[in-house]
């Protein structure tokens, strides 16, 4: 009996979505028998219409992947190669993303099933390309993009064997060599490079924006990744290794930073330049122009590459566009080790920032001794000392080193500054432009053994903040009450510190701790005679310390007041 086109339609046509489904079971759990038994069925009743139709059906659920697609993309190779091999098969049809089966098994990375789908023509260099594609992140993902991210050798010479391009990149600019690379998959990078990969591609557009990933050639990738093999196998082949990505940063500049010692000498022996800074309108907004490979390793305190470097010609007093040096950034992280280098290879040790962008900055004129004077960098303030640094160069507010030594309580450097000679009377501003000295510093840091110090040098306890703003008229005693600092206050008082003392504003030491709760300064307080009535002009009112106190609720400081009959 001859079965006709209506036959076929009515009758097996009904059951096309049982097959359909029954397909996708099979393909999905990978049971090769009943897969069989499905083609055998479809054979028997002699229906390639209908044959065609379920194996080449893309399923909703699936992405619109085929079944051969989906048996690729749950490695099921014996379903997947009978279904390559299938006349009925259209090796080429794409799922709603755009993915095709040669994409999927040049994935999973069967070279035997990939050769059946390249002989039956399938398209070498297709691609998802849609809006799905880049919702899905795989836009412009070729298989030989796919073979190479999956570190499939055998796969990936086939497909350039016939023809595919190795210089394809995809919706993020990244092409086959920049991921071998970055992954160190030596065998697709020689295949690649063999094939004419362009060495210095590099991704561009606003995918490779948003990524950070522009300008970074196959040889940044393999710098990024500590990848010495494969970035001396570049460098043999013709590599840029000068070039910039996004930010003006290049390969040298990267590996000084994480210290990798060994791709540092690759580069420059290959003519990297020691002195090459970044550039351009990205590079200024995060202040890295002018920022040199030994500025980078200094700063990450790498002391074997900064020698190199030094060596090979880098400028051991190159400014970055702040007026940092190497030594500025070194003593900032603490780096004594590499301090000492720069020095020993002529750093200026009175080098300090200076320009605009220092001033923006509030570090014009700070010092490395400064700096280190600031952190409280102990050996390296004495290495600075003992190497000529100037003890009483200030910075643009006026701020020195032994000011800013008050605020660690650090008497041992104190004196060691006083004996080289350093200012211990000298005067700054602070935020409010009011004029300070080092005993006030001192009392607002906590730093008792300053303070006991500059009181034993002479330092008037009594002395006064002079200017307009809210802090005019402070004391050492006024800021030690503030903060609560038992020792520093009994001290004061003990050598004459003034207990009823104001600022301008009227407002005294007993008022301000009481309303910050130092209840144990209060009681000092009262306990040395100051007027615990005073009265203070605060919001068109005249309140007292306990007016204050209860304010605040501070029940423990009223209480307290209350006993030195307060009112």
């Amino acid at each position: 009996m001859t079965v006709s086109a209506d036959t076929e339609v009515n009758g097996v046509g009904d059951d096309i979505e049982r097959y359909h489904q029954e397909i996708f079971e099979v393909v999905t759990t990978g049971d090769l028998k009943r897969f069989n038994d499905i083609l055998d069925e479809l054979d028997r009743h002699k229906l390639p219409t209908i044959k065609k139709k379920v194996l080449n059906m893309g399923y909703q659920e699936a992405d619109g992947l085929t079944a051969l697609s989906i048996a690729a993309g749950e490695k099921h190779k014996s379903i997947t190669k009978t279904l390559a091999k299938c006349s009925e098969v259209d090796v080429n049809k794409a799922s709603f993303s755009g993915i095709t089966p040669l994409l999927m098994v040049a994935e999973v990375g069967w070279p035997d099933i990939l050769d059946i789908l390249l002989e039956r023509g399938a398209i070498v260099d297709a691609t998802p390309s849609d809006k799905r594609g880049e919702d899905n992140k795989i836009s412009g993902s070729t298989p030989l993009i796919n073979a190479t991210k999956y570190n499939h050798p055998e796969c990936v010479n086939r497909l350039l064997a016939h023809h595919a391009n190795p210089n394809h990149q995809n919706q993020s600019g990244i092409s086959a060599l920049m991921l071998a690379a970055e992954q160190g998959y030596f065998e697709c990078i020689k295949l690649l490079v063999q094939a004419g990969a362009d060495l210095d591609l590099a991704p561009s557009g606003p995918g490779a924006d948003n990524l950070n990933i522009t300008g970074q050639t196959a040889l940044f990738m393999a710098t990024l990744k500590d990848r010495v093999d494969v970035v001396k196998y570049l460098i043999e082949k013709g590599a840029d290794v000068n070039v910039q990505n996004f930010y003006g940063i290049s390969p040298l500049f990267l590996c000084v930073e994480s210290g990798n010692g060994k791709l540092v000498q690759a580069l420059i022996e290959a003519g990297a330049h020691v002195n090459f800074t970044p550039e351009g309108e990205l590079a200024e907004e995060n202040f890295l122009v002018g920022q040199t490979p030994l500025f980078s390793a200094a700063k990450s305190g790498h002391v074997e590459i900064c020698e190199y470097l030094i060596k090979n010609g880098a400028d051991v007093n190159a400014v970055t566009m702040t007026g940092a040096s190497p030594l500025y950034t070194a003593i900032e992280e603490g780096h004594l080790e590499v301090v000492i280098l720069l020095i020993r290879y002529g750093a200026n040790v009175n080098q300090s920032p200076k320009g605009q962008v220092a001033r923006d900055l509030h570090i014009e004129n700070q010092t490395p001794l400064l700096i280190a004077c600031m952190k409280n960098h102990e050996a390296i303030i004495r290495y600075l000392i003992q190497s000529g640094a100037n003890v009483n160069l200030t910075s643009e507010h006026g701020t020195s080193p032994f000011l800013a030594i008050c605020q660690h309580n650090n008497v041992i450097l104190a004196r060691l500054l006083i004996r080289h000679g350093a200012r211990y009377d000298v005067e700054t501003k602070n935020r409010y432009d009011g004029k300070i000295n080092s005993l006030i510093i001192a009392a607002e840091s906590g730093s008792f053994d300053i303070v006991r110090l500059l009181v034993e040098i002479g330092l008037d306890v009594n002395y006064k903040i002079e200017g307009t703003g809210e802090t005019a008229g402070r004391t050492p005693l006024f800021h030690a009450c503030a903060k609560g600092f038992q020792d520093i206050v009994e001290y004061l008082i003990d050598h004459g510190a003034d207990v009823n003392a104001t600022e301008d504003s009227g407002l005294s030491c007993l008022h301000i701790a009481a309303a910050m709760g130092h209840a144990d300064i209060v009681r000092i307080l009262c306990e040395h005679n100051v007027n615990v009535n005073q009265r203070y002009r605060f919001e068109e009112q005249d309140v007292t310390a306990y007016d204050l106190a209860e304010c605040q609720q501070h029940n423990h400081v009223c209480q307290m007041l209350k006993n030195f009959r307060a009112k």
